[in-house]
């Protein structure tokens, strides 16, 4: 790269945005202290670690190059996609597969044991029970399904059954209604993602939106919000970034949220359904360089909520150069 094309890259990238202090509290994937991957909470405008994986860049495989790792860093990383309790007492997170707890002023992590490999989890949106998925291998393939798993007396019910596919067909992504009677999910399948909902006994399972992902619901439960990179008529939007959109379930009427040319990713709500938090890659897109940005559900009022931050272990590192906020979770 030119010293002319780095200059205008820097340009794009590192403009200047308000930062904004929210109500409520924040959990978050980060690698800001250096390990692939680190649990934070946003809390009255500062962030704070409770968590963190031992291991850093310099466990990636060496035979993959500099950009690769960068893109790959993080599923190389332990501790992964925390979700705030019902009562914001405790976070979900995956750890290699399993589930664990972590309280919010200790990291003492307590296990959730489950039969199988876990690949996603949430909470039950009355407590006391988790959602997780994982992959039912049959001999022709497999296909991933969603689980519930009651932590009281650890028995395990079925949601899905979804069949399976040459290769494996896989949920990426999963959230619950706050009624506890509805699930909304990010499914591969014929060269597309899309989002279905199913109801939690199992019944009406059914494609709602297409070419979409990472699905979230409102606090009422009345619309989702996602992400992707085709708008609702079909186009693809220019560079193919995501954006940000909100899906009315009543009106069934779309509306784009964020504008501008980055990539914005893992939306969620805020607790009273007035604002959306979501993860913005304004420095390497797609790779790493993400901060977690807020903005009002009409679009309006654009603001950062957690500042950027070069990569303590790859400052200078063209993929690796900054740190990378992703997969935020918002309570009261």
């Amino acid at each position: 790269m030119s010293m002319e094309a780095k200059v205008k890259e820097e340009a794009f990238y590192n403009q200047e945005f308000p930062s904004a202090i929210v109500p409520g509290k924040i959990v978050f994937q980060s690698n800001r202290d250096g390990a692939l991957s680190e649990i934070w909470v946003l809390k009255n405008g500062k962030i704070r670690k409770i968590a963190s994986d031992k291991k850093t860049d310099k466990n990636i495989p060496k035979q993959l190059p500099s950009s690769m790792a960068g893109m790959l860093g993080g599923a190389f990383g332990k501790l992964n996609d925390p979700k705030w309790s019902p009562d914001g007492k405790n976070i979900l997170c995956l750890n290699s597969g399993k589930m664990i707890m972590l309280g919010e002023d200790e990291n003492t992590p307590k296990k959730i044991e489950t039969a199988k490999y876990v690949h996603s989890a949430v909470w039950s949106s009355l407590g006391g029970a988790v959602y997780y998925s994982a992959i039912d291998w049959l001999a022709t393939g497999g296909a991933c399904n969603i689980y519930k798993l009651n932590l009281n007396d650890k028995t395990e019910r079925k949601i899905t059954n979804i069949p399976p596919a040459p290769g494996v067909t896989s949920i990426l992504s999963f959230t619950v209604s706050p009624d506890d009677k509805k699930i909304a999910m990010a499914i591969v399948g014929d060269n597309d993602i899309s989002i279905w909902t199913i109801n939690t006994d199992g019944s009406d399972f059914k494609m709602l939106i297409k070419y979409a992902c990472e699905p979230a619901w409102s606090p009422d439960g009345t619309k989702i919000v996602y992400s992707s990179s085709v708008l609702p008529n079909g186009e693809k939007i220019p560079n193919q970034r995501n954006k940000i959109f909100v899906f009315d379930l009543e009106t069934g009427k779309t509306t784009q949220i964020t504008q501008k040319d980055w990539e914005d990713r893992n939306p969620i709500f805020s607790p009273d359904g007035t604002k959306i938090a979501f993860v913005s890659y304004r420095h390497r897109v797609i790779t790493h360089g993400s901060e977690i940005f807020v903005i009002n559900v009409d679009g309006t009022g654009e603001a950062r909520l957690t500042p950027p931050q070069k990569n303590p272990q790859y400052p200078n590192d063209m993929f690796r150069g900054w740190s990378t906020d992703q997969y935020p979770d918002w309570h009261a």
